[in-house]
């Protein structure tokens, strides 16, 4: 009995980690999240994925759906440079606007770098610090940013 005791926890282990392999061996990877296109590649950082999908005709310019967990518990519709500012990724936004990615909508882009306090994204976007204002508090303040810039196309 204090041998099965003692055996237990390796045997498991082995267990889990075969099932893994065996998983792997038959393409199913559940620890590794792929993005499912440019916006979540750039949101992850993700930076040869993200080629890969402009190499393979995705334009960054296009709003695409970010499932849930990638930026937060809810899911966002944003381009690719509204993925990487919201993701804190600096190279993601530089690498992109090398490769066709541009600033679609300026004051959306420094509303969410502003809600998410991303300064650093200003100089990369060729855009100017904002002084200080009286902002209203809201709940989500990248939501704020998304709904008014949807709004203000309309």
């Amino acid at each position: 009995m204090r041998a099965a005791i003692l055996i237990a926890p390796p045997v498991a282990a082995f267990a889990l980690v075969a099932g893994f392999q065996v998983a792997e061996a038959f393409g199913f990877q559940p620890l590794s999240a792929q993005p499912a296109n440019v916006s979540e590649a750039a949101a992850m950082g993700a930076a040869a994925a993200a080629l890969r999908f402009i190499a393979d005709g995705s334009d960054p310019n296009v709003p695409r759906p970010i499932a849930p967990g990638v930026l937060g518990t809810l899911p966002r519709t944003v381009d690719a440079i509204d993925a990487a500012i919201l993701g804190r990724r600096p190279e993601m936004i530089t690498l992109l606007r090398q490769h066709g990615a541009r600033v679609t909508d300026a004051a959306r882009a420094q509303c969410l770098a502003d809600a998410i306090n991303f300064p650093d994204a200003l100089p990369l976007l060729d855009l100017q610090p904002r002084e200080a204002s009286s902002s209203v508090e809201v709940d989500d303040a990248v939501d704020a940013c998304l709904q008014t810039s949807k709004t203000s196309r309309l």
